[in-house]
């Protein structure tokens, strides 16, 4: 069985016809996973025959493998967020994770920039900036507990940070945008985080 894939992979590396440095990948990978030593994958430029194009140069295992994967998707932007590091995650469930009811599922991950793409043109620039965020009330429902905070630009109209979800009744973060019970902190909680994009 073996041999035949070996046989097989010659037939298409032989017959494949590559322009681009990406597209005899896959048959480069499957050559490694079948043993077979880089110095036995050979590459050969035939020229162009007449055709438009232009080559790639000289291509060896390494190139190839280093190629972007053909026609690899491009991932989607879920969300652009401030996320906070692990230490102001910590100070907020150590100030007010007491208050979480008990089964709740705890989040205390993100202030939401913008939902369903990434960061606007006029902040873009800011993606991958440590930014500080302040805490300076808590929010309450049957469904989320949030914090609400200042700091940095958001579409929300009430910005802030979900910190607990109580997803056996069906809550989901986005009710922290519900919600119109809040009281001010008896102290604010200074906090830190990254712009990041969120992708699929």
């Amino acid at each position: 069985m073996k041999k035949n894939i070996r046989n097989s992979l010659r037939t298409k590396l032989a017959e494949s016809d590559n322009i681009k440095a990406n597209e005899p990948k896959a048959y480069v990978k499957a050559a490694l996973e079948l043993g077979y030593a880089d110095a036995n994958i050979k590459f050969e430029d035939v020229g162009t025959g007449g055709a438009s194009h232009k080559g790639v140069g000289d291509l060896d295992v390494n190139k190839v493998m280093a190629a972007k994967d053909f026609n690899r998707p491009k991932k989607k932007v879920l969300y652009s967020a401030v996320v906070l590091d692990e230490q102001s995650k910590s100070k907020l469930l150590t100030a007010l994770g007491y208050q979480i009811p008990e089964g709740w599922k705890t989040f205390a991950h993100h202030m939401t920039i913008v939902f369903g793409k990434g960061l606007p043109e006029e902040i873009k620039s800011d993606l991958g900036k440590v930014v500080d965020l302040r805490a300076t009330e808590i929010g309450k429902s049957d469904l989320v507990m949030a914090v609400k905070v200042d700091g940095y630009p958001t579409n929300n109209d009430i910005p802030h940070i979900t910190l607990a979800v109580n997803t056996a009744a069906g809550g989901k973060p986005f009710r922290s945008n519900k919600i119109t019970n809040w009281e001010p902190l008896d102290s604010y909680l200074h906090l830190r985080g990254t712009v990041t994009e969120i992708k699929s």
